[in-house]
């Protein structure tokens, strides 16, 4: 990977896209979170907050994606 500048070109690539992707997508989830810091009396529902759990582990699966996709190309296979 490292000899190879194409590939390197390529797997840079990648991981900007998809770690820049998972960092946008992080945004929403802070501004609720403000909206909800904002107002001492206001609470957080249960349904919300599943949701927000399951957004979360969806962010960080979409964030990881390039690093298992890497360790891909280093198998023989």
């Amino acid at each position: 990977m490292l000899t190879d500048p194409a590939r390197r070109k390529k797997v840079n690539r990648m991981v900007f896209l998809w770690a820049g992707a998972a960092a946008v997508l992080c945004l929403p989830p802070i501004g609720y979170l403000a909206y909800i810091l904002a107002d001492p009396d206001r609470q957080l529902s249960t349904p919300a907050l599943i949701l927000l759990a399951v957004y979360g582990l969806a962010v960080a699966v979409m964030g990881g994606y390039p690093l298992e996709k890497i360790k891909s190309y280093g198998d023989p296979a």
